[in-house]
Parts: structure tokens; C-alpha cells; sequence
């Protein structure tokens, strides 16, 4: 089931390893059986707020942060 974004969030961003950094089309994140989840840096924004949503694989969660910010920076 989809899920549309509440009215005046938009993505800035989605990165990952393998496909780098794409700000504009679309973007799929794979999803295994398992439940395990690829590695993404999802950076979002309304107009008072930034966000960056990391996917952890094998953890199968996410973690937000505050602000924008990339996979490189996700370990500092």
C-alpha cells in the first residue's frame, strides 16, 4: 500500500552505494524477503524542516537525523 507524503514534504534526495546520488525521477530501495533493507540516505524537506531518513541493512530499521545528510557521514 502506498503512503503519499503529507501536503508540503518533498524529497530532496535519495543516495545509495550503488546508485549514487539521484535528486530527480525515481528511485528503488530493494527490500528483501527477510526483511532486510538497502542502504539509503533519504533526505526530505517542508519549508521548516530538513530531514535525512538512514535505511540500515540487516538492522532492518531507520534512523532520522535533523538536518541533511549523506551516507559518507552516517558512521562520523
Amino acid at each position: 500500500k502506498l503512503t503519499p507524503l503529507p501536503e508540503g514534504v518533498s524529497f530532496v534526495q535519495v543516495e545509495t552505494p550503488e546508485k549514487g546520488t539521484v535528486r530527480q525521477g525515481q528511485v528503488e530501495l530493494r527490500i528483501s524477503r527477510e526483511g532486510y533493507v538497502e542502504q539509503a540516505a533519504v533526505q526530505l524537506s517542508d519549508k521548516n524542516r530538513k530531514l535525512t531518513l538512514f535505511f540500515e541493512p540487516f538492522l532492518g530499521g531507520i534512523r532520522q537525523v535533523e538536518g541533511f545528510s549523506g551516507l559518507d557521514s552516517q558512521n562520523q
